[in-house]
């Protein structure tokens, strides 16, 4: 059975981290206490330009990521920056959280009881036998936070969403 469930809640969009930013990050955990310089780390990953570890090492510096070793001014190169617990966050989960949540509402076609989205097609829908859809209670308790985020994260280019909270407020069948 094919159903129409509407969820409603709140996300917050969830900036993914590029090649270059991952690379800084993964030297500063490797080599915490001898850290290569950007020459060095882009020689060894066959970048070329430091210019692009450069500009990632400071996208990360300004959201906190990682912090320099001292205070001293004039600090640009990766072997003078340490990770930060939210460089380690950051890392773990492969990007950041960007800006504040906003409240969503969406009506996700969804297979029952395997709860995965339907490809929807309005003659399947014809053809099927009416049945009762299950309760509101029983689609929330079955439906993960994963499904919504992939609902509401198409492979496209659009902003990519992280779900804080959600609920099924109706089901059609």
């Amino acid at each position: 059975m094919i159903l129409q469930v509407t969820v409603e809640g709140s996300a917050v969009e969830f900036r993914r981290l590029n090649s270059f930013e991952w690379a800084v990050l993964t030297m500063l955990k490797t080599f915490p206490g001898d850290t290569p310089s950007l020459v060095e780390t882009s020689t060894q990953l066959a970048i070329g330009d430091p210019a692009f570890l450069s500009a990632a090492l400071d996208n990360l510096r300004l959201i906190g990521a990682v912090k320099a070793k001292s205070d001293e001014i004039g600090q640009k190169d990766l072997k003078d920056f340490e990770l930060t617990e939210l460089g380690l966050k950051v890392l773990g989960e492969d990007g950041w959280e960007n800006g504040n949540a906003e409240p969503f509402s969406e009506s996700i076609p969804l297979e029952w009881p395997s709860l995965r989205i339907h490809q929807h097609r309005h003659r399947e829908q014809q053809r099927q036998q009416k049945q009762s859809p299950p309760q509101i209670d029983e689609v929330q308790t079955k439906l993960a936070k994963e499904t919504v985020e992939a609902w509401l994260n198409p492979n496209d280019s659009s902003p990519c969403w992280r779900v804080k909270d959600y609920f099924v407020t109706n089901v059609e069948a």
